[in-house]
């Protein structure tokens, strides 16, 4: 099953809210379990759209310094980014 590039980018929000749910009522597992799918599905959608917008990389950049739920889930990303050369 392959999703379109819209669904794909629903289903990551969707997870993303999700893992932080599941880490705040202290289920590491499936919040685990969650941001590694949103790692397999999500990395390679944001990185072609990297490529496409690079402004999209400093966009990302700030999202990882404002304090949020979703903070780690940022830096994570950024770190792949920079590995991969960005």
């Amino acid at each position: 099953m392959k999703l379109d590039h819209d669904a794909a980018i629903k289903l990551l929000h969707a997870s993303a809210d999700q893992a932080v749910i599941a880490e705040k009522r202290g289920d590491l597992e499936n919040a685990n379990a969650l941001k590694e799918n949103i790692k397999r599905i999500g990395y390679s959608i944001v990185e072609e759209e990297i490529k496409k917008n690079p402004e999209l990389l400093e966009l990302l950049y700030l999202e990882a310094l404002n304090q949020s739920e979703k903070q780690e889930m940022h830096k994570d990303l950024l770190k792949y980014l920079k590995d991969k050369g960005y």
